[in-house]
């Protein structure tokens, strides 16, 4: 298995979802590298949002490379989504997704998806229907796109419609197409009162990307979450995929990263020297 900790190049704090780094990219790569950790989790509106010079010559120097690229930042920042009841919001969120989908392509890296798929807008006059059907045009031309620049989509469970792991699986599923997987995160998952053991060990075939997290949305190990049955389960199915650290910086990104590993290295310890 492979660690890695969430990056954003964006300074303020106005999205909803926790950052182990922000800003400082040079910071991030010194610190994932001093910390053990393998990769990092680029969340983007556009790939311009970084200098790709600057992060070629990170990833070359630090020896951690780009394990995923997430868009939800487009929606957090932008307001672009699938189900927007705006075509020109639709079609712009279809533009950056592709360029994103474009430079996963550089990194051998998936695209994962959750707040593109966008919420029901209040007052809005479109039906259920043609917004689930908004939504699943988009997401195949997405998935098309994707398919020929040889990139997984992963659609993260538990996401912004509330659907549950077995709802994303089966949603998954009606596609047919290897292209796309699932992300999971724990932190989501313990507040749906889902069963990570058994979801990780029913949907093994699908499951391509774990974001740790810990109750409390701070490092694995320092909130309420069982992390054994996580482990126990990952070992069961031969996971060898990302483990990617998706929390608050709390209290620093360093000691963040250390009681992610410590509780990587725990779990595993354990389940060999019980």
């Amino acid at each position: 298995m492979k660690l890695a900790a969430t990056y954003s190049p964006f300074l303020d704090h106005n999205v909803s979802d926790p950052f182990v780094f922000r800003g400082d990219m040079s910071f991030a790569f010194d610190c994932c590298a001093k910390s053990k950790f393998e990769g990092l989790e680029l969340s983007l509106c556009d790939p311009d949002d970084i200098d790709a010079k600057e992060l070629n010559n990170y990833i070359k120097k630090y020896n951690v490379e780009i394990v995923a690229i997430s868009t939800d930042q487009i929606y957090e920042r932008w307001g672009l989504c699938f189900s927007s009841s705006c075509e020109e919001s639709r079609n712009a969120a279809h533009v950056y997704i592709d360029k994103l989908i474009d430079m996963a392509s550089e990194y051998h890296a998936p695209v994962i998806i959750d707040k593109m798929i966008g919420r029901p807008e209040p007052d809005c006059n479109i039906s259920e229907k043609v917004r689930v059907d908004q939504i699943h045009f988009h997401m195949t031309e997405a998935l098309s796109y994707a398919a020929k620049k040889g990139v997984k989509i992963l659609l993260s469970a538990n996401n912004i419609l509330g659907m549950s792991v077995e709802e994303t699986a089966n949603y998954i599923k009606s596609f047919k197409s290897h292209h796309i997987k699932m992300s999971i995160n724990t932190c989501k998952m313990a507040a749906a009162k889902e069963s990570i053991y058994d979801v990780i060990k029913n949907n093994s075939d699908l499951i391509e990307y774990i974001q740790l997290c810990d109750t409390n949305q701070k490092a694995a190990g320092l909130g309420k979450l069982g992390f054994a049955q996580v482990f126990k389960a990952l070992d069961m199915i031969n996971y060898d995929g990302c483990l990617c650290a998706a929390v608050s910086p709390i209290p620093s990104p360093e000691k963040a990263l250390n009681a992610t590993m410590l509780t990587f290295v725990r779990n595993s310890v354990m389940m060999y020297c019980p």
